[in-house]
């Protein structure tokens, strides 16, 4: 008779129900417990912790799979699986006693391992491998006090890498920084800048080293040392590249900047008498800035306060008088108005964008003011570039199709009032010619006049504000229509 089919018939004198079993299923009932066992062993992460015994455990199991292929002896597949299972058990019962026993050893590690401190500090990691193994194979030969021994010796080379794999996170990148600024000369060429960025750099270092798990200054330092070593690294490009174009063209660079914010706030700045007067300027200016957006705050905040008040007197005059009065209705229609009115802004708004034009309200009139179109000096010809924004503000004035149209043509204080405002009518009658063509729109819905350089909205001794004066602004007047 097969040897198998020994086996089978052994088992099914105890348990007839396996008559119809195949060899797989048999194997995986007899294995069953030690499998098990195995499982569990692993999760606990005894061939780590308990490695000696854990091995044992999987030469026993091997044994039983080697056994069962070969058809050998029912009973020696048995005992070698009982083996397995228990070897098992012990490993994983050594396993958590060694995580319990070892624990900071082990949260150290674990914690070393985070950083990568085998990439940065391979020495010491490797040394605390070894220090970490003997103590493991001391706990489980059960010489515990050895084990603490070891265990103490591997912590202490743990730490070392750690502090090597934390320094490298924050630290690398600045010291990276510095090195290319040192080899850009920064040292000489922005040396107030270099040192400090070295002397962050220290400082965050020391911080990790005197106490590495508070991390939250050394990496402010960290940055700050980064941003400084690239600050130092242009300095340093700057000065050499000034020294080549002269100082006069270095300090016209400078001013440029400031220059350009100074126009775009439509302030006039000199810079006769160095930087500071015009960067004084600005900061007035923002400044002011800001007290009118605090105070545009309050008022916001008072109008909503009034409004509830309203709103509160309304509600109890509704419950007064028994119903909704007329008041209320023709308050409720005009409300509704005014929101399906600010959608219809918005999406005007979002049509364009800050290059092409900006989208101002006048009471109930809406103005597109076209910055990004722009006509040949002295000529009223639209060139093809600006058809597509042109396309565009077509769209806009579909928004509200029953809205009068006033295109407005504006000019800078450049050249005389008699010539700037007939160039004005004839840019205005441009367009207006341009979208009475192009798009279906009644004469009479269409206006056109010109205004020469009689409503400036910038400064006119600015090239930036010159520029924001000559244009063309589209008026929609969206009560027009109804004579409101």
């Amino acid at each position: 008779m097969n040897p198998t089919h020994r086996i089978i018939s052994t088992l099914l004198l105890c348990a007839p129900l396996l008559a119809i079993a195949s060899d797989q299923q048999v194997r995986d009932l007899m294995f069953s417990d030690a499998v098990a066992a195995r499982d569990a062993a692993k999760a606990a992460d005894a061939a780590t912790y308990a490695p000696r015994t854990f091995e044992r455990g999987s030469d026993a199991l091997a044994a039983a799979e080697r056994d069962f292929g070969q058809d050998r002896p029912l009973e020696r597949i048995k005992r070698a699986l009982a083996e397995a299972a228990q070897t098992y058990r012990d490993a994983q019962k050594i396993a958590r006693s060694a995580r319990a026993e070892l624990a900071s050893l082990v949260k150290l590690r674990q914690a070393a391992r985070g950083v990568d401190a085998g990439l940065h500090d391979e020495k010491n990691w490797q040394l605390g491998e070894r220090k970490f193994r003997e103590a493991i194979n001391e706990f489980e030969r059960g010489d515990k006090q050895a084990s603490l021994r070891r265990a103490a010796e591997a912590e202490e080379l743990y730490r070392r890498a750690e502090l090597a794999g934390i320094k490298a996170a924050y630290l690398n990148d600045a010291r990276r920084l510095l090195n290319q600024a040192e080899e850009a000369r920064a040292e000489r060429y922005a040396p107030a800048t270099f040192k400090l960025a070295q002397e962050l750099l220290a400082t965050a270092e020391k911080e990790l080293t005197d106490n590495r798990y508070d991390t939250d200054r050394p990496r402010d330092l960290a940055r700050q040392a980064q941003y400084e070593a690239r600050h130092a690294l242009f300095l340093a490009n700057e000065v050499k590249e000034s020294r080549k174009e002269g100082v006069e063209s270095f300090i016209l660079a400078g001013e440029l900047p400031l220059q350009q914010i100074a126009g775009l706030a439509d302030l006039t700045v000199s810079f006769d008498e160095g930087y500071q007067p015009a960067t004084r300027s600005i900061l007035e200016y923002i400044r002011e800035l800001q007290q009118q957006q605090r105070t545009n705050e309050q008022e916001l905040y008072d109008r909503a306060r009034q409004i509830a008040a309203l709103e509160a007197q309304l509600d109890s005059l509704e419950t007064r008088l028994g119903g909704i009065s007329e008041q209320r209705q023709a308050l409720e229609v005009e409300l509704e108005r005014q929101a399906k009115e600010r959608a219809q802004f918005a999406r005007i708004e979002n049509m364009f964008n800050e290059d092409d034009a900006d989208v101002l309200r006048d009471g109930s009139d809406i103005i597109i003011r076209m910055v990004g179109t722009s006509f040949p000096v002295g000529k009223a010809t639209i060139e093809p570039h600006a058809y597509g924004l042109l396309t565009t503000l077509m769209e806009a004035i579909r928004v509200f199709p029953d809205a009068m149209v006033t295109i407005e043509g504006h000019t800078d204080a450049y050249g005389g009032d008699a010539i700037n405002m007939k160039l004005s009518q004839e840019r205005a009658d441009a367009v207006r010619a341009y979208l009475r063509a192009n798009m279906n729109i009644a004469d009479a819905q269409i206006a056109a006049v010109g205004y020469g350089e009689t409503r400036p909205i910038a400064n006119n001794e600015t090239k930036e504000g010159r520029a924001r004066n000559r244009r063309i602004d589209i008026v929609l007047h969206t009560k027009a229509r109804s004579g409101s």
